[in-house]
Formats: C-alpha cells, sequence, structure tokens
C-alpha cells in the first residue's frame, strides 16, 4: 500500500506498529522528511482493514493517505483513459453557442445580443435537461489613472451548454 500524510517525527516502529494493529505485517517503510511510506500485509483483507480506518484521517497537522498501491505507468494510463472518456461524453452531450449581431441601432451600427446564462437556459431548456452553461469571455487587463492594475471580462456572446443526455445535444 502506499501511505502518505504521515506525521513528522514518526520513528520505524511507531510507523510498523500504527498498521500491525489490522493485521501481519510483511513489509512497511517510510520516508520522514517526505511524510510517505510503502506497507505490506501478509493478508490482504489487513490492508483493507487498514485502509478503511486509517485513509482520511487527521493525526496532529496532518491527514492520512492510505491508498492501494499502484505503479506509476497504471495510475497514468487509468488517467488518460479516464480523460478520454469524460472528453468523449462531453462531446456527445455538449452544444456551442455562437450569438450573431443583434438589431441595428438607429444610426444603421450593428447591436450586440448580451448572452447570458439565464438566456441561454430559457432558450435551450425545451431541448433538455442542462447539465451546465460555460460562457466565453474575453479579459483585459489595463491600469488605471492611479496605477491600479483591473480586469474587465467581456462576454463573447459564445457558449458552451452541457446536457445531461447526449440526445439532446442533437
Amino acid at each position: 500500500m502506499f501511505v502518505s500524510g504521515v506525521p513528522e517525527g514518526y520513528t520505524d516502529a511507531q510507523f510498523q506498529e500504527k498498521f500491525a494493529a489490522y493485521g501481519a505485517v510483511s513489509n512497511a517503510k517510510f520516508d520522514s522528511g517526505k511524510g510517505i511510506g510503502f506497507v505490506q500485509f501478509l493478508e490482504h483483507g489487513s490492508a483493507q482493514k487498514s485502509i478503511d480506518a486509517l485513509h482520511n484521517q487527521p493525526e496532529g497537522s496532518t491527514v492520512w493517505k492510505v491508498l492501494v498501491y499502484k505503479p506509476r505507468e497504471d495510475v497514468v494510463f487509468e488517467f488518460k483513459k479516464n480523460y478520454k472518456q469524460t472528453v468523449e461524453n462531453w462531446k456527445r452531450k455538449s452544444v456551442f453557442v455562437k450569438c450573431g449581431p443583434g438589431k441595428p441601432d438607429s444610426e444603421g451600427r450593428p447591436g450586440r445580443i448580451e448572452l447570458t446564462e439565464p438566456k441561454i437556459i430559457a432558450l435551450f431548456q425545451e431541448c433538455g435537461e442542462i447539465e451546465s452553461v460555460r460562457m466565453i469571455y474575453t479579459t483585459n487587463t489595463y491600469f488605471d489613472e492611479t496605477n491600479s492594475k483591473k480586469t474587465v471580462k467581456n462576454p463573447t456572446g459564445s457558449a458552451f451548454i452541457n446536457f445531461v443526455n447526449p440526445e439532446s445535444a442533437t
């Protein structure tokens, strides 16, 4: 198992004793400077008991993290696989919306339609349940006359709408 959040000042004996309370430990090592360690139990059930008892438990100024150890390659592979699935789900459930110019003003200049989240929800809720709306803004940063930094977000008239069901996005 992989362990992090080992309190500062822990000794090898304390570390071993902490996990021996959940079953026979075949190997336990930790780096007190980094607050991480590795533990091997003789029985799988003991490992699960220690996870159930210690994971996310505070001790002193730290919180124990006790997880089943996975080689780095497996963790990276899982992350990439899950990320690809998440992106594919977003693609199936998302719609990009760009608002065109509004009616011309009295001088003939193109008007602007202010696209807001409530307006988007009102317009598209009949298509299906909306999970989220992400407005797109441009950001302008400048310094005012008192040399204070100011940032202004301007709506671009664009947004992504994420529906609960992929059928709603088609």
